[in-house]
């Protein structure tokens, strides 16, 4: 389902749009260019938006000059071309030169935690926390990891901080909400995503995760009306449809389901395996197995 991802990490440049790659008119320079000429070339590249030059000229002045912040600029010229494998060989390269570059820590840790790696980005963050008390992207992601483990107390802790250093961010207060929602606080998971959507009123995830939270108090009349406010029709009926087979609201799931096939324009083949799913799971009530 996608609601249930609706657990937000904050990043701005890692998982931003693609930015323009250039016509990479800039060509490497002359091995005899001093290092700071290459970086500046690769600067302006840059700040053109010539990614693919920016990364060709940052890589030959880390070829020259192995120093931490060239690879990092490396890593954020590869991170808008989209190469992510390749921007978090730079950012890592940046930090073993640098063990304390708390920039490359966070974008290491940022990645990992968007990949649900809960291992390896918790040492990055847990460090970056240390040097940087006061970084709320640190505790948003240390809140995600939190509740990726199921300790949904440390994950609002975290996100509590990160909301007093931040308070204005709609996701911030989307993800404390969906934190009280695993600990079966509903009260406070509206409140908290209710507190995003005063603060960006057409913000997705909080109507998604609002719709959620209604539909397992068995509230599928508001569950549905949020849904379709943050996206179709068909994907509405369907989804707390979804939510109803789970709860074990049989009859509810069914109606919902077969109100997203009827609005369907094609085959919708969630929306017969979830209606399929029902049927079967009514069958096997009635027959008392």
């Amino acid at each position: 389902m996608r609601w249930i991802s609706f657990l937000v990490v904050c990043l701005p440049v890692l998982l931003g749009g693609c930015a323009s790659t250039g016509s990479s008119s800039a060509h490497v320079l002359s091995g005899e260019a001093p290092v700071e000429k290459v970086i500046g070339r690769a600067d302006q590249a840059a700040a053109a938006g010539d990614y693919r030059a920016a990364s060709l000229l940052y890589h030959q002045a880390l070829g020259q000059e192995p120093r931490a912040d060239i690879s990092y600029r490396l890593g954020i010229a590869l991170t808008r071309l989209n190469e992510p494998d390749r921007a978090m060989w730079a950012f890592r390269n940046a930090l073993e030169l640098d063990r304390e570059h708390v920039e490359a820590m966070e974008r290491i840790g940022l990645y990992l935690t968007a990949k649900g790696m809960v291992e390896e980005a918790r040492p990055y963050l847990q460090r970056l926390l240390e040097l940087q008390p006061e970084n709320w992207r640190a505790h948003n992601a240390m809140g995600v990891l939190a509740d990726l483990e199921g300790e949904v107390d440390d994950a609002a802790q975290h996100f509590a901080a990160a909301i007093e250093r931040n308070p204005e961010s709609p996701m911030l207060w989307n993800n404390l909400g969906f934190s009280y929602y695993l600990a079966g606080d509903y009260a406070e998971a509206i409140r908290s995503m209710g507190k995003a959507l005063q603060l960006n009123p057409s913000y997705r995830a909080a109507r998604y995760n609002v719709a959620l939270v209604l539909a397992r108090q068995s509230n599928y009349d508001d569950a549905l009306e949020m849904m379709m406010s943050a996206g179709n029709e068909v994907d509405a009926y369907s989804d707390v449809g979804y939510l109803a087979l789970k709860m074990g609201d049989y009859a509810q799931a069914e109606g919902l389901l077969i109100q997203a096939i009827q609005r369907s324009g094609t085959y919708n083949r969630r929306a017969h395996q979830n209606l399929a799913a029902v049927r079967e799971a009514r069958a096997v009530a009635a027959s008392g197995r």
